[in-house]
Protein backbone atom coordinates (compact mmCIF):
# COMPACT_ATOMS: atom_id res chain seq x y z
CA UNK A 1 0.00 0.00 0.00
CA UNK A 2 3.05 2.47 0.81
CA UNK A 3 1.39 3.50 3.83
CA UNK A 4 1.49 2.53 7.18
CA UNK A 5 -1.39 1.31 9.11
CA UNK A 6 -1.15 2.38 12.65
CA UNK A 7 -3.25 0.63 15.34
CA UNK A 8 -5.96 -1.04 12.65
CA UNK A 9 -7.28 -4.21 13.63
CA UNK A 10 -7.24 -7.54 10.90
CA UNK A 11 -10.87 -6.27 9.51
CA UNK A 12 -9.95 -2.26 9.15
CA UNK A 13 -6.63 -3.29 7.60
CA UNK A 14 -8.36 -5.72 4.74
CA UNK A 15 -10.75 -3.41 3.82
CA UNK A 16 -7.91 -0.85 3.29
CA UNK A 17 -5.95 -3.04 0.99
CA UNK A 18 -8.83 -4.21 -1.14
CA UNK A 19 -9.76 -0.81 -1.70
CA UNK A 20 -6.38 0.22 -2.66
CA UNK A 21 -6.20 -2.92 -5.25
CA UNK A 22 -3.20 -4.01 -3.05
CA UNK A 23 -4.94 -7.45 -2.41
CA UNK A 24 -7.59 -9.57 -3.11
CA UNK A 25 -10.89 -8.48 -4.19
CA UNK A 26 -13.86 -7.65 -1.65
CA UNK A 27 -16.18 -9.98 -2.45
CA UNK A 28 -13.69 -13.05 -1.93
CA UNK A 29 -12.18 -11.66 1.19
CA UNK A 30 -15.21 -10.23 3.05
CA UNK A 31 -18.17 -13.19 4.37
CA UNK A 32 -21.56 -11.72 3.70
CA UNK A 33 -22.67 -14.51 7.10
CA UNK A 34 -20.64 -12.80 9.37
CA UNK A 35 -20.68 -9.15 10.70
CA UNK A 36 -16.79 -8.50 10.87
CA UNK A 37 -17.81 -9.81 6.87
CA UNK A 38 -20.26 -6.75 6.77
CA UNK A 39 -17.67 -4.75 8.66
CA UNK A 40 -15.40 -4.97 6.34
CA UNK A 41 -17.36 -4.71 3.11
CA UNK A 42 -19.05 -1.77 4.69
CA UNK A 43 -15.32 -0.02 5.07
CA UNK A 44 -14.85 -0.48 1.39
CA UNK A 45 -18.33 1.00 0.32
CA UNK A 46 -17.38 4.33 2.12
CA UNK A 47 -14.18 4.17 1.65
CA UNK A 48 -15.31 4.27 -2.80
CA UNK A 49 -18.12 6.85 -1.72
CA UNK A 50 -15.52 8.65 -0.37
CA UNK A 51 -12.94 8.52 -3.35
CA UNK A 52 -16.23 9.65 -5.58
CA UNK A 53 -16.96 12.94 -3.57
CA UNK A 54 -13.59 14.39 -2.94
CA UNK A 55 -13.39 13.72 -7.07
CA UNK A 56 -16.52 15.65 -7.36
CA UNK A 57 -16.63 18.60 -4.67
CA UNK A 58 -14.68 20.82 -6.58
CA UNK A 59 -15.48 20.85 -9.93
CA UNK A 60 -18.55 22.52 -11.63
CA UNK A 61 -22.09 22.11 -9.41
CA UNK A 62 -24.20 23.53 -11.92
CA UNK A 63 -24.88 20.88 -13.61
CA UNK A 64 -25.28 18.19 -11.18
CA UNK A 65 -28.19 19.44 -8.83
CA UNK A 66 -31.43 19.46 -8.79
CA UNK A 67 -33.55 19.77 -6.45
CA UNK A 68 -36.75 17.36 -4.89
CA UNK A 69 -40.58 18.16 -4.19
CA UNK A 70 -39.15 19.47 -0.52
CA UNK A 71 -36.93 22.10 -2.37
CA UNK A 72 -33.63 19.83 -1.04
CA UNK A 73 -30.98 19.02 -3.54
CA UNK A 74 -29.95 16.09 -4.64
CA UNK A 75 -26.85 15.63 -7.34
CA UNK A 76 -25.69 13.28 -9.89
CA UNK A 77 -23.12 12.04 -7.07
CA UNK A 78 -25.52 11.43 -4.80
CA UNK A 79 -27.25 8.64 -7.23
CA UNK A 80 -23.56 7.70 -8.77
CA UNK A 81 -22.66 6.58 -5.12
CA UNK A 82 -26.33 4.89 -4.44
CA UNK A 83 -26.61 3.06 -7.33
CA UNK A 84 -22.99 1.99 -6.84
CA UNK A 85 -24.05 0.86 -3.75
CA UNK A 86 -26.59 -1.14 -4.73
CA UNK A 87 -24.75 -3.09 -7.52
CA UNK A 88 -21.85 -3.67 -4.83
CA UNK A 89 -24.57 -5.59 -2.45
CA UNK A 90 -25.95 -7.57 -5.25
CA UNK A 91 -22.22 -9.06 -5.67
CA UNK A 92 -21.60 -8.87 -1.94
CA UNK A 93 -25.13 -10.58 -0.76
CA UNK A 94 -27.63 -11.22 -3.58
CA UNK A 95 -30.28 -11.97 -1.18
CA UNK A 96 -29.91 -8.82 1.33
CA UNK A 97 -32.22 -5.79 0.96
CA UNK A 98 -31.52 -1.95 0.89
CA UNK A 99 -33.28 1.23 1.28
CA UNK A 100 -31.48 4.15 -0.28
CA UNK A 101 -32.31 8.19 0.26
CA UNK A 102 -32.74 8.54 -3.36
CA UNK A 103 -33.79 5.27 -4.85
CA UNK A 104 -35.75 3.91 -2.12
CA UNK A 105 -36.30 -0.22 -1.96
CA UNK A 106 -37.06 -1.81 1.54
CA UNK A 107 -35.67 -4.15 4.19
CA UNK A 108 -35.56 -8.05 4.05
CA UNK A 109 -37.87 -9.66 6.79
CA UNK A 110 -34.64 -12.34 7.80
CA UNK A 111 -31.23 -11.83 7.04
CA UNK A 112 -29.17 -8.35 6.08
CA UNK A 113 -30.26 -5.06 4.79
CA UNK A 114 -28.87 -1.60 4.54
CA UNK A 115 -30.18 1.45 4.54
CA UNK A 116 -28.19 4.68 2.81
CA UNK A 117 -27.43 7.84 2.19
CA UNK A 118 -25.03 8.63 -0.46
CA UNK A 119 -24.59 12.30 1.05
CA UNK A 120 -26.33 13.98 4.16
CA UNK A 121 -26.16 17.36 4.16
CA UNK A 122 -26.05 17.89 0.81
CA UNK A 123 -25.69 21.70 0.83
CA UNK A 124 -22.43 21.04 2.90
CA UNK A 125 -21.43 18.90 -0.67
CA UNK A 126 -22.48 21.52 -2.99
CA UNK A 127 -21.20 24.44 -1.39
CA UNK A 128 -17.82 23.03 -0.86
CA UNK A 129 -17.67 22.41 2.91
CA UNK A 130 -16.82 19.94 5.15
CA UNK A 131 -19.95 18.93 6.82
CA UNK A 132 -21.70 16.26 4.49
CA UNK A 133 -20.71 12.49 5.45
CA UNK A 134 -21.86 9.13 3.79
CA UNK A 135 -24.27 7.20 6.28
CA UNK A 136 -24.56 3.28 6.09
CA UNK A 137 -26.84 1.37 8.77
CA UNK A 138 -26.77 -1.96 8.81
CA UNK A 139 -29.49 -4.40 9.77
CA UNK A 140 -29.98 -8.30 11.02
CA UNK A 141 -33.76 -9.71 10.83
CA UNK A 142 -34.67 -5.88 10.47
CA UNK A 143 -32.63 -5.07 13.67
CA UNK A 144 -29.74 -2.71 13.96
CA UNK A 145 -26.25 -4.09 14.11
CA UNK A 146 -23.60 -1.64 12.62
CA UNK A 147 -23.97 1.99 12.06
CA UNK A 148 -21.27 3.70 9.70
CA UNK A 149 -20.48 7.23 9.05
CA UNK A 150 -17.79 8.91 6.85
CA UNK A 151 -16.99 12.11 6.55
CA UNK A 152 -14.66 12.28 3.22
CA UNK A 153 -13.16 15.79 3.74
CA UNK A 154 -11.78 14.99 7.11
CA UNK A 155 -10.67 11.30 5.67
CA UNK A 156 -12.53 10.11 8.88
CA UNK A 157 -14.82 6.75 9.22
CA UNK A 158 -16.58 5.71 12.03
CA UNK A 159 -18.33 2.53 12.87
CA UNK A 160 -19.94 0.57 15.94
CA UNK A 161 -23.08 -1.88 17.03
CA UNK A 162 -23.85 -5.02 18.20
CA UNK A 163 -20.18 -6.72 18.74
CA UNK A 164 -18.63 -3.39 18.04
CA UNK A 165 -17.09 -0.74 20.57
CA UNK A 166 -17.11 2.86 18.35
CA UNK A 167 -14.21 2.82 16.25
CA UNK A 168 -12.35 5.97 14.23
CA UNK A 169 -10.18 5.66 11.11
CA UNK A 170 -8.27 8.65 10.52
CA UNK A 171 -7.46 7.83 6.16
CA UNK A 172 -3.83 9.29 5.04
CA UNK A 173 -4.06 13.00 3.44
CA UNK A 174 -0.42 13.79 3.58
CA UNK A 175 1.15 10.27 4.09
CA UNK A 176 1.42 9.94 7.95
CA UNK A 177 -0.49 6.58 7.58
CA UNK A 178 -3.86 5.31 7.99
CA UNK A 179 -4.97 5.36 11.52
CA UNK A 180 -7.26 3.79 13.80
CA UNK A 181 -8.34 5.04 17.74
CA UNK A 182 -11.32 3.74 19.84
CA UNK A 183 -13.74 6.22 20.74
CA UNK A 184 -14.54 8.07 22.91
CA UNK A 185 -11.14 10.29 22.78
CA UNK A 186 -9.50 11.64 25.72
CA UNK A 187 -11.06 14.98 26.65
CA UNK A 188 -8.62 18.44 27.60
CA UNK A 189 -10.82 19.51 30.76
CA UNK A 190 -13.75 17.17 31.87
CA UNK A 191 -15.80 20.36 33.13
CA UNK A 192 -15.94 22.29 30.23
CA UNK A 193 -19.02 22.20 28.20
CA UNK A 194 -18.78 22.61 24.47
CA UNK A 195 -21.84 23.00 22.42
CA UNK A 196 -22.82 22.25 19.11
CA UNK A 197 -26.52 23.30 18.08
CA UNK A 198 -27.99 22.35 14.49
CA UNK A 199 -28.90 25.50 12.62
CA UNK A 200 -32.27 25.56 11.90
CA UNK A 201 -34.88 28.63 11.49
CA UNK A 202 -36.67 28.09 15.18
CA UNK A 203 -33.55 27.62 16.84
CA UNK A 204 -32.92 31.56 17.35
CA UNK A 205 -34.03 31.45 21.28
CA UNK A 206 -31.72 28.45 21.86
CA UNK A 207 -29.15 29.78 20.36
CA UNK A 208 -29.10 33.23 22.26
CA UNK A 209 -29.86 30.78 25.61
CA UNK A 210 -26.46 29.20 24.72
CA UNK A 211 -24.71 32.54 23.93
CA UNK A 212 -26.00 34.21 27.02
CA UNK A 213 -23.85 30.95 29.04
CA UNK A 214 -20.55 31.19 27.08
CA UNK A 215 -20.71 35.09 28.15
CA UNK A 216 -21.04 33.78 31.54
CA UNK A 217 -18.28 31.11 31.39
CA UNK A 218 -20.56 28.71 31.98
CA UNK A 219 -20.49 27.20 28.52
CA UNK A 220 -16.55 27.05 26.79
CA UNK A 221 -17.80 27.22 22.94
CA UNK A 222 -20.45 27.26 20.99
CA UNK A 223 -20.58 25.61 17.28
CA UNK A 224 -23.16 25.78 15.06
CA UNK A 225 -21.47 24.78 11.40
CA UNK A 226 -24.93 22.25 10.22
CA UNK A 227 -24.32 20.35 7.42
CA UNK A 228 -25.11 16.49 8.18
CA UNK A 229 -26.49 15.22 11.34
CA UNK A 230 -24.87 11.90 10.98
CA UNK A 231 -21.14 13.32 10.92
CA UNK A 232 -22.65 16.02 14.03
CA UNK A 233 -23.43 12.69 15.77
CA UNK A 234 -19.83 11.40 14.52
CA UNK A 235 -18.62 14.51 16.81
CA UNK A 236 -20.56 14.28 19.73
CA UNK A 237 -19.08 10.12 19.57
CA UNK A 238 -15.19 11.51 19.75
CA UNK A 239 -16.77 12.53 23.26
CA UNK A 240 -16.15 16.53 23.71
CA UNK A 241 -19.13 18.19 21.66
CA UNK A 242 -22.63 17.79 23.18
CA UNK A 243 -25.01 18.01 20.32
CA UNK A 244 -28.41 19.41 19.93
CA UNK A 245 -30.87 19.11 17.52
CA UNK A 246 -34.15 20.39 17.11
CA UNK A 247 -35.28 17.85 14.63
CA UNK A 248 -38.85 18.29 13.31
CA UNK A 249 -42.20 16.19 14.38
CA UNK A 250 -41.60 14.13 11.06
CA UNK A 251 -40.46 10.65 11.80
CA UNK A 252 -36.56 10.52 10.94
CA UNK A 253 -35.75 7.06 8.22
CA UNK A 254 -33.45 4.67 8.77
CA UNK A 255 -30.77 6.09 6.76
CA UNK A 256 -31.39 9.63 8.67
CA UNK A 257 -30.03 9.26 12.27
CA UNK A 258 -29.50 5.72 13.56
CA UNK A 259 -26.19 4.91 11.91
CA UNK A 260 -24.86 8.50 14.06
CA UNK A 261 -27.06 6.95 16.95
CA UNK A 262 -25.40 3.40 17.25
CA UNK A 263 -21.75 5.59 17.02
CA UNK A 264 -23.07 7.45 20.26
CA UNK A 265 -24.23 4.74 22.36
CA UNK A 266 -21.35 2.04 21.73
CA UNK A 267 -18.87 5.01 22.66
CA UNK A 268 -20.58 5.17 26.18
CA UNK A 269 -23.00 7.52 25.37
CA UNK A 270 -26.20 8.31 24.38
CA UNK A 271 -28.65 10.37 22.38
CA UNK A 272 -32.04 11.18 24.27
CA UNK A 273 -35.28 13.25 23.32
CA UNK A 274 -36.22 16.22 25.41
CA UNK A 275 -37.87 14.37 28.21
CA UNK A 276 -34.80 12.34 28.84
CA UNK A 277 -35.96 8.83 26.96
CA UNK A 278 -33.98 7.07 25.08
CA UNK A 279 -34.15 8.19 21.14
CA UNK A 280 -35.51 5.78 18.64
CA UNK A 281 -33.01 4.46 16.04
CA UNK A 282 -35.16 3.99 13.11
CA UNK A 283 -37.93 6.20 13.41
CA UNK A 284 -37.38 8.89 16.04
CA UNK A 285 -39.45 12.56 15.74
CA UNK A 286 -38.88 15.69 17.81
CA UNK A 287 -35.91 17.52 19.05
CA UNK A 288 -32.55 15.47 20.69
CA UNK A 289 -29.50 15.96 22.73
CA UNK A 290 -26.35 13.72 21.72
CA UNK A 291 -23.12 13.09 23.96
CA UNK A 292 -20.88 11.01 25.87
CA UNK A 293 -20.61 12.33 29.54
CA UNK A 294 -24.52 11.90 31.21
CA UNK A 295 -24.17 15.12 32.67
CA UNK A 296 -23.07 17.01 30.00
CA UNK A 297 -26.39 15.73 28.49
CA UNK A 298 -28.59 16.59 31.91
CA UNK A 299 -27.18 19.93 31.56
CA UNK A 300 -28.10 20.96 27.78
CA UNK A 301 -31.70 18.87 28.74
CA UNK A 302 -32.00 21.71 31.24
CA UNK A 303 -30.88 24.39 29.59
CA UNK A 304 -32.64 23.74 26.00
CA UNK A 305 -36.01 23.35 28.41
CA UNK A 306 -35.07 26.77 29.54
CA UNK A 307 -34.41 28.95 27.07
CA UNK A 308 -36.89 27.11 24.05
CA UNK A 309 -40.06 29.38 23.45
CA UNK A 310 -43.33 27.23 24.29
CA UNK A 311 -44.86 26.91 21.06
CA UNK A 312 -40.70 25.51 19.66
CA UNK A 313 -41.79 21.76 19.07
CA UNK A 314 -45.39 22.58 18.48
Amino acid sequence: MGKALVNLNHTEKKALTAFYGKGSSIYSIADPDSRDGWLCFGLFLLLSAGAMVRKMRLGSMGEQVSFKPDGSPVTTTDKTIELFFRESLKQFCPDAGMLGEETGGSFTEAGYSVAVDPIDGTWGFINRTETCATSLLILKDKIPVLGMVMNPVSGEICYGGDSFNTRLLQLSLFNEGEQGYDLPLDKVSKGDMLVNLHPQRHAGSLLNGFYTQWEKGDIRMVRSPGGSPANALLEAAKGTFGYVNLWGEKKSSPYDLAAGILLVRNAGGDVIDFDGNQVRLLDHEGPFIAGIDPDTRKRLLMLCQNFLDQDVTA
